[in-house]
């Protein structure tokens, strides 16, 4: 027997390697036709109404929010603008599906949902809420803010979710 034949694994090991040279060779080549598309995605200039709906809160809602938590120069831009990105805003209020769940998976975006998902009432969040020595820092916003909004933007809705969480059972 001649031992200079090769067996007939060693084709096929060639072969495989050579579809997976191809196959990386092409995601590489369509890599940055996948990064233009989504980054046409996040900058489409969308109508504020619609960027408010992904978020579920009303226009005016999403206009407070910009007032409240985008640097002025950027809010009274986006203010005065028709269309907004979405890509402009995320960065100020976190991603529009970032808002926390419950224990039965139902997101956390306002007061009446933290009340329910730690079932305690609206005092008591109140106190917890008090607690806070850095409000700017715990909740990311101060206390007048905190106290003239019924609906948070995912971003401050997960702060507040963890500060009530880690001090619900802390006296106050």
């Amino acid at each position: 027997m001649n031992s200079n034949l090769s067996t007939p694994e060693e084709p096929n090991k060639q072969r495989w390697s050579d579809y997976i040279l191809i196959l990386f060779a092409v995601i590489a080549l369509l890599l940055p036709f996948i990064a233009k598309y989504y980054q046409r995605l996040d900058t489409t200039l969308l109508f504020k109404s619609i960027v408010a709906k992904q978020y579920h809160v009303s226009k005016k809602t999403l206009l407070r929010w910009v007032k409240l938590f985008c640097p002025k120069q950027l809010a009274s831009r986006l203010i005065k603008q028709k269309r907004i990105t979405l890509f402009e805003i995320q960065h100020y209020f976190g991603h529009p599906n970032d808002y926390p769940l419950d224990s039965k998976n139902r997101p956390i975006r306002s007061k009446a949902n933290l009340e329910r998902a730690f079932k305690i009432s609206q005092s008591t969040l109140l106190r917890i809420i008090a607690l806070s020595t850095n409000c700017k820092a715990d909740l990311g916003m101060t206390i007048e803010e905190y106290n003239s909004m019924k609906i948070f933007p995912p971003k401050y809705a997960q702060l507040i979710f963890q500060f009530v969480k880690n001090n619900r059972s802390a006296k106050y």
